[in-house]
């Protein structure tokens, strides 16, 4: 994992794991990603409210309009 991780000259906070496949998998799932192929991802940014377990995906093109906009969404009391 380690030479991986190198690879892409991670900045501080970033984070490699690995684990038992299975346990692998299943967070993959949860995150969106239906694919066999570890390769064949989108990138997107996941942001969430753990509090409220709201979640949303950004792009990293993303505006500041925008991120400032699915911020509020995740704020908002209401459910939805």
């Amino acid at each position: 994992m380690k030479e991986y991780s190198d690879h892409f000259g991670p900045r501080p906070g970033w984070l490699f794991l690995t684990g038992e496949p299975s346990n692998i998998q299943g967070i993959v799932r949860r995150l969106g990603h239906t694919s066999s192929d570890p390769r064949a991802h989108s990138t997107f940014l996941i942001v969430g409210n753990v509090a409220k377990a709201k979640w949303t995906k950004l792009k990293p093109t993303a505006s500041e309009a925008e991120i400032a906009e699915a911020l509020r969404f995740l704020a908002d009391d209401r459910k939805g």
